[in-house]
Formats: C-alpha cells, sequence, structure tokens
C-alpha cells in the first residue's frame, strides 16, 4: 500500500501540465522578442544532474531524502553560497539540496572587466593570466560566493572572481520536472571556439529519448556518442544533437582554429608607471620563437611597439596583449599609468634638535598622486611620509617628487645638537629589517622617546620596528639630556625561519623543510647544496598561524652529511631570500644511536622537544627572575644587548627559535668540542643530556668543572674498526651490481658467489644498498641482503668512553646543579633527574619528579 503522504501524478494530469507549460511558453514567445545571448546580474543560473543524485533537506548526507533526481534533470539553483550543497528548486516547485560533485552547471559567464584568471579561488594564488572584458567562460562549479571555476575557450581552467561576470541566458533552458516529462530540449552550446587538438563536450538536458551526435565534417572536428567534440584541423564543423524520441535536433557551429604555438608568456602580469614613463615587456613562447601581436586596449592612455617597450600617455588604465596570429593564444599585462602632476611643500627651509621629528605640509594635485618621499643625508635627517627626524647635526634636503622623479619640491632642513650630559648608550646605531626588534640598554636616564614610532617604538630599550626608514631612539633625562641611537629599518626579510626536521636525520628517511614567512608572501622553495646540482623542493602552506604562514617540503637525502638549505619566498614576481633562509640539514649514516664514536652530533628532536618542555614558551620579552633578570622569550632564549630578534612569537615560531639556538649558538658546537677535543668516546643520548644541561646553564662547565672532570676520568676500553669493511657474496646465482640503489637501474655487472668487495660506506642507501669497491675498480650498488660483512683490521685501546663514566659521581654532580641565587629549586632537581635518565637509560620523558631509578637526595633539598 502507498503511504498516505506518498503524491502520485497519473498519466492525465502530466499531459494537462505539459499542454499548460507548452501554451504559457507559446504564448510568452509571441510576445517577447527572442534573443539568442543577453548578460545580466539576475539571470537565473541552471544545473542539470550528472547521474542519479539524492535531494535532500539539508546540507549534508545527514538530512532526509526528498527525491531521488534521475541523470540529466535540469532545475533552477537557488543558492550556491556552499561549494560542496547547492540548493535547488525543480520544475514543479520542489526545493532541496543536492551534492555539487554530481551538477553540471549549464549557464556560461561573460567578464564585466578585465580581470585575473587564478590557479585557486583565492586573491593569494598566482595569476595564470588577465581575461579582457566580455571574455565567455564555461561555468565548471562555484567556489563559494565570490568564486567561480571555468574554463575558457582554449581549454585553459582556473578561478575568477563572480564579482566581475555576468551570467548568461540560454532561453532553450527550462528547469525539468523531477519526473522528466516536461522542459524543452537544450543543447549547453550554440558554438563553440577550439584549438586545434583540444576538445570540449557538449551536454543536453530535455531528453525524452536517446541522443545521436553527428559532425557536418569530420576532418574538422569529430563528435562521440556523449557528445565529446575533438578539434582536427583549421575550420568550421556543425555538431547536430538529436532526441530520438521527440524527432527534435539542435547544433552547435564549432570554429577549429590552428594556433602558432603551445603557450604564450609576459614577464609581468601587472605594472603602474607615471605618465611620460615606459617599460619593457618581455614575451615569451612554448615552443620558443614564434611570432606574436602586441596591442593595447586603449592607446590614449598607453601605447606599445611591437619590441615590447609600453609608454604611458595619461591617467587611467590599459592592458596589453600579446596574441598569435589565430588569437586564441594570448597573454595579458594591466597597465595602470598615474597621471602627471604638481607638488607643492608648507616650507623651504626648517630646523629640527636631534632626537625630535618636524612635520612637512604637502600639497597635490591630482589627489592620490603618488609621492616618494628622501633625505639628501640619511645620517643627519630621515623622512618618512613627510614627518622629518633629526639624526644627527647638520642639514640635509628634504625633496617629495612623483615615481618618475619628474616632478620635485624641496625643504632644506637642518639638524641641530642636543646635549647629552651624563646619559649613555651601549651603541649609538643599529640596523635591522622591518618587524624585528633591536634590544640596546641606556645608562643614567629615565625613559625612552623614538622620533617616528611609525617606523620603530621603544620600550625599556627594546625598538620594536615596524616599516622601512630612520629614526632616532632617545634615552631621556629629566633635564633635557638625551642619547641618541640612529637605528635603520630596512624591508621586512622574506623569510623569518628555516629548519629541517629531524633536527638529525638519517640515511634513508625523510626530512622536513620548514620555513615561516610573513602573509604577504606567496610560494616558498628550498635548495640544498647535496652535490653539483643541488635539489630544489617546493613547499606547500601547511598552516597560518597569526600573522605568518608556516611551509613545509619533503627532502629525500642523496648521502650522509651537512648541507646547507636555503628556503625563497615569493612577493608578486619575485623570489627572494635571507641570512635567517639560511641553514643546514643534517644526514648521518650512523644506524645506531647508542654506539659510541668520536663523531660530532647534532641534538635529536626528542631532546628538543624535551628542552621546549621543560623551559615552557612565552610569546614576548619577559624578564627571568631566577636568571638575574635577564630577558627571555620563547622556550628559555636568552636576548643579549645588540641582538635583532621577532618578539611576541607564534607557538610555531618559538620552536623554530628553539631549533636555531640548539643549532646555531654555543651548546651544540661547545659540548661537541669539549668532547672530542679531549678523546671522548660519546652517543646520541649521552650528548643530548649534556646539551640540555647547557641549555639551561650554560656552557661554563665545559671548561672547567667537577663535571668535566668525572667526564674526562671515563676510561675503558675501546674497540675500533679502523680499516676495512669487507663483504662477500652469498647468493649462489650471484648478485647484480649496479648503477643507483635501485631494482630500476642499469646492471654494470654480476658478482659471483663468494666474491669479495670492499664498503665504500657503511651506509644503507634506501634502506637497503651498501655502495662497494669490486677488486677490479668498478663502483656500484648492491643488495646488503646477499651480501655477508665483516670487519678486517679492528684496533681495541684504552680510551675516554661515556659508557665506563663513574655513575655515582655523575648522578651526585648533575644533582647538585639545582640551585638558582642561591636558592634551591624543585623544578630544577626534576630536569636534572630528567637529564640523567636520557644519558643513563636513554629515557626522554620529563618524569625526574617521580625518580623511578632512586637517585639520591643532595643534602640540602629531597624528593
Amino acid at each position: 500500500m502507498m503511504k498516505p503522504e506518498t503524491k502520485h501524478t497519473t498519466k492525465t494530469q502530466i499531459i494537462r501540465w505539459m499542454t499548460a507549460v507548452i501554451c504559457t511558453l507559446a504564448l510568452l514567445l509571441a510576445c517577447v522578442p527572442l534573443l539568442t545571448v543577453s548578460v545580466s546580474a539576475h539571470i537565473p543560473v541552471y544545473g542539470k544532474t550528472l547521474a542519479a543524485v539524492n535531494l535532500r533537506t539539508g546540507k549534508g548526507t545527514q538530512y532526509s531524502v526528498i527525491t531521488v533526481m534521475k541523470r540529466n534533470t535540469t532545475f533552477m539553483m537557488s543558492d550556491r553560497s556552499d561549494p560542496h550543497w547547492y540548493r535547488i528548486r525543480l520544475g514543479d516547485g520542489t526545493v532541496g539540496y543536492c551534492y555539487s560533485a554530481y551538477i553540471d552547471i549549464l549557464n556560461d559567464c561573460q567578464t564585466t572587466d578585465y580581470v585575473n584568471f587564478r590557479t585557486e579561488a583565492s586573491t593569494n594564488a598566482s595569476i595564470i593570466k588577465t581575461l579582457n572584458k566580455g571574455t565567455r567562460l564555461d561555468i565548471l562549479s562555484f567556489s563559494g560566493k565570490s568564486w567561480i571555476k571555468a574554463k575558457t575557450a582554449d581549454g585553459t581552467e582556473g578561478y575568477v572572481c563572480s564579482d566581475y561576470v555576468d551570467y548568461i541566458e540560454n532561453p532553450d533552458i527550462v528547469a525539468d520536472s523531477s519526473v522528466q516529462t516536461s522542459g524543452m530540449f537544450s543543447l549547453s552550446k550554440k558554438s563553440l571556439v577550439l584549438i586545434v587538438g583540444k576538445k570540449e563536450t557538449l551536454t543536453t538536458a530535455g531528453v525524452l529519448g536517446t541522443v545521436t551526435w553527428k559532425t557536418s565534417n569530420g576532418n574538422v572536428a569529430e563528435v562521440t556518442s556523449q557528445g565529446v567534440v575533438s578539434a582536427k584541423k583549421a575550420g568550421t564543423a556543425v555538431i547536430t544533437a538529436t532526441d530520438t524520441k521527440r524527432n527534435k535536433s539542435l547544433s552547435c557551429t564549432v570554429s577549429v582554429v590552428k594556433t602558432d604555438y603551445d603557450k604564450l608568456t609576459l614577464s609581468t602580469s601587472s605594472k603602474t608607471l607615471n605618465a611620460g614613463s615606459s617599460f619593457t615587456l618581455t614575451v615569451k613562447t612554448v615552443p620558443a620563437g614564434g611570432k606574436y601581436t602586441l596591442k593595447s586596449s586603449d592607446t590614449s592612455i598607453a601605447t606599445v611597439t611591437q619590441a615590447g617597450v609600453v609608454k604611458g600617455l595619461k591617467g587611467g588604465t590599459a592592458v596589453i596583449t600579446a596574441s598569435d596570429s589565430s588569437g586564441a593564444v594570448t597573454a595579458s599585462c594591466k597597465v595602470t599609468v598615474r597621471p602627471k602632476g604638481t607638488i607643492s611643500l608648507s616650507d623651504t627651509s626648517l630646523s629640527v634638535n636631534a632626537g625630535s621629528s618636524v612635520r612637512i605640509g604637502i600639497t597635490k594635485t591630482p589627489s592620490n598622486l603618488s609621492v616618494k618621499w628622501t633625505s639628501s643625508n640619511n645620517s643627519v635627517a630621515g623622512v618618512n611620509n613627510g614627518l622629518v627626524s633629526g639624526l644627527r647635526p647638520g642639514t640635509a634636503v628634504i625633496t617629495a617628487s612623483d615615481e618618475a622623479g619628474s616632478v620635485k619640491a624641496k625643504c632644506t632642513v637642518t639638524v641641530h645638537s642636543v646635549s647629552s650630559g651624563y646619559v649613555t648608550l651601549s651603541r649609538y646605531k643599529a640596523t635591522t629589517t622591518a618587524g624585528k626588534t633591536i634590544y640596546i640598554k641606556g645608562y643614567n636616564g629615565g625613559y625612552w622617546t623614538s622620533s617616528d614610532p611609525a617606523v620603530a617604538k621603544v620600550w625599556d630599550g627594546f625598538i620594536e620596528t615596524k616599516k622601512a626608514g630612520r629614526t632616532a631612539i632617545c634615552y631621556n633625562d629629566y633635564y633635557g639630556n638625551k642619547a641618541i641611537c640612529v637605528v635603520t629599518v630596512t624591508d621586512a626579510a622574506p623569510i623569518k625561519f628555516c629548519y629541517s626536521s629531524p633536527n638529525s636525520a638519517t640515511m634513508g628517511s625523510k626530512v622536513k623543510l620548514i620555513a615561516i614567512t610573513d602573509r604577504q608572501r606567496t610560494g616558498v622553495y628550498f635548495t640544498v647544496k647535496d652535490g653539483a646540482n643541488p635539489t630544489s623542493v617546493m613547499g606547500v602552506r601547511k598552516a597560518i598561524e597569526g600573522n605568518t604562514i608556516v611551509w613545509q617540503g619533503t627532502y629525500t637525502p642523496k648521502e650522509a652529511g651537512t648541507f646547507k638549505v636555503k628556503a625563497y619566498a615569493k612577493l608578486g614576481d619575485e623570489w627572494e631570500t635571507c641570512s635567517d633562509g639560511v641553514s643546514d640539514v643534517y644526514i648521518t649514516d650512523k644506524l645506531n644511536p647508542k654506539e659510541t664514536a668520536l663523531e660530532r652530533l647534532r641534538a635529536s628532536d626528542e631532546v628538543i622537544h624535551f628542552i621546549g618542555d621543560k623551559e615552557g614558551f612565552v610569546s614576548g620579552i619577559t624578564y627571568d627572575t631566577l636568571a638575574g633578570n635577564l630577558p627571555t622569550l620563547g622556550h628559555g632564549y636568552v636576548v643579549w644587548e645588540g641582538q635583532c630578534f621577532y618578539d611576541n612569537l607564534t607557538k610555531s615560531e618559538g620552536y623554530a627559535l628553539l631549533v636555531k639556538a640548539v643549532n646555531e649558538e654555543s651548546y651544540t658546537k661547545r659540548v661537541n668540542d669539549m668532547l672530542i677535543g679531549n678523546n671522548i668516546y660519546f652517543n646520541q643520548q649521552q650528548f643530548d643530556a649534556l646539551v640540555s644541561f647547557s641549555y639551561n646553564l650554560g656552557t661554563g662547565w665545559t671548561y672547567g668543572s667537577d663535571l668535566k672532570t668525572i667526564l674526562l676520568n671515563s676510561w675503558g676500553q675501546v674497540t675500533v674498526n679502523d680499516s676495512t669493511m669487507t663483504g662477500r657474496v652469498t647468493s649462489s646465482d650471484g648478485l647484480n651490481l649496479r648503477s643507483e640503489a635501485t631494482t630500476s637501474s642499469s646492471v654494470i655487472k654480476v658478482l659471483n658467489y663468494n666474491e669479495a668487495v670492499t664498503l665504500v660506506s657503511t651506509t644503507r642507501y634506501n634502506g637497503i644498498w651498501y655502495k662497494v669497491k669490486t677488486s677490479d675498480g668498478k663502483t656500484g650498488y648492491c643488495s646488503s641482503t646477499y651480501l655477508n660483512v665483516s670487519a678486517t683490521g679492528g684496533s681495541t685501546y684504552i680510551a675516554r668512553n661515556l659508557n665506563n663514566v663513574n655513575r655515582n659521581a655523575l648522578i651526585t654532580e648533575m644533582l647538585s646543579y639545582h640551585h638558582a641565587g642561591g636558592e634551591c629549586y624543585y623544578g630544577l632537581l626534576y630536569r636534572r633527574a630528567d637529564e640523567l635518565e636520557m644519558f643513563l637509560y636513554n629515557d626522554y620523558a620529563t618524569d625526574g619528579r617521580s625518580n623511578y631509578h632512586n637517585f639520591p637526595n643532595p643534602p640540602c633539598i629531597s624528593w
């Protein structure tokens, strides 16, 4: 029995409903002229199902199903702001939600202005090209309220902002009912331009029977039974779709063009210049050497020669387009021309005291004229948007000009000296990049000031830089005396931090290369100098934290060693790096981290995380009361006078700073130097424990202390394989010697059973392969599975080895380092216990307060 709420549609009702629709349409068509294409922001958008799909009551599969729409059901889209679920209305008035992946958009759109065509739905995404006004696009899908994924006539796919398009009405599209018995037979396109070799799929709607396809000229364009049109050669062909039940045919005229080359690019996609100025566009074709035509959309604003020289004539915007002879392959550059104007200043001469500032008034026409301010003597006076900072006694000419330097106005500024009295500074000049903080110290003063807080502000000697420029940072007493530090701020650095993880990596592992930038950068890539041809790794945006972006790439080591890594960030069309974008990647072929050796090590990820947990995290400058009020930030990072650093860190920046401090400051280097310099054999866990100890207490103990004496008295037997590692083939069928560490590489020769080879390295490449040398001098790679390796010529002797350290003496001595300012602190005692557990037991857990190994109580404190 049918459920009460189920609605039956009888055959008679269907016929009556179809008759009413046809009559209504006939009346409308009789009254309204039929237009082939019309464009409006209010045109309804229609879609069609690509398969049978559920219509649901809400956005998500958890909502109930209203009905199942058959394939090729057409409907009107009422809400497409959600990129995954569209709200639609069927021909019978039913409203619901369907999943966007199964929907084909039937309308095209047309650009209303010159607009960027991008790789992603974001203004931060790369620009594929600039579309001309009136460019027709095939809508593929909607990406939220503001973006449309679309395809151009040459088949290029990308994203365009929906604010700059109008939808194109197709009078043949009528929303179909859920039973597919109404609606007019329609074809997705009436005309189509295709490049030779490209394909396009035509779709139909309102089909009652089956659709047959044919072409008028198969030499020009072919069509499959699914409506896929393939362009063969230049010319015109008519593609016809026929609904066999309606016996109605619709056609699409296909124009096939032959292009001169595959791709065309310009040196820049946008440029701003002053009227009267010029620049040169570089044009490249793929393949190279193709001919092209350059054209300006408005020659009254900007002209272009065929050599690419663009000249600005008057204020406004013009688009320079390069195209091949067919007009199908294009690239464009949007040129904004600033109008010529006038500039006048409020004063032709002014005076100011060093450490103070004075503003110069300006009048300009037009009001939006871009003005550039310069100082003839940056050591005397700096200028920022008309605000002049007195830096040192002397005279400087301040100039305001347009970007081209053709319109100028000048003011002579005299800077007078001031008394410093007894006020002094730790330094009197400093330079850093915008966004960093500089720490200086002042003496015998009372308060701090900046002549231009927009360039840098100051508190307690911490100079927070804001933008490029020059300012006078003053330490003042209350009698008018001041000491001045002239601070020069350059543009923000492209990279804020760069490091690798794991910090100490092994062959065969995947290494993450990590960079942190400000949010203005749109891309990052890394280079690893690991041979004659450095490895390049593209970065992927992994996270946005505050005003920073975290980027990550994956690097596969080629061999063991320490290799320089550089990170480059993109701003506009430029890729740049800096000193903060340089770090090292450390790859070891030491397979057993517990094995002791005289080998320089790097701190492991485990100990870096351990230090971070123990130190805690603060984003901004905090005074450490246990360390004599030293300023610290991040994970216990101490800031010293004269340092330039990033303040107000995100957690990712704090960890990056910790990695940088452990690797590049004295901790790792000094521990390595002390151990190796005294011929003390050590392993990773022992090294990590001493690095943590040094990070917390400093490295003074390595120069002379009871702890150092205990480590020096770690004598014992050491066995060293210091001559030859030999391998013998164990396979009775022989063993392939290959050119690379992979089975897909070429075979150099086949090694015989029991044949001996010498290991070039003990590293197992890709975890399997040894690099070996044969008796006849051939070098290659063979599988370790079929090689019996032994050492010859090893030696045993007495040496210092931390495996032989006096455990009781070490425990007692390290636990004694739990004081600060003459006071006992449990936190320091627990940390010493954790470091002993790391050293002795390879235990990196931060659980020292539990004292699982029953370390003895120091005389002054107990667990």
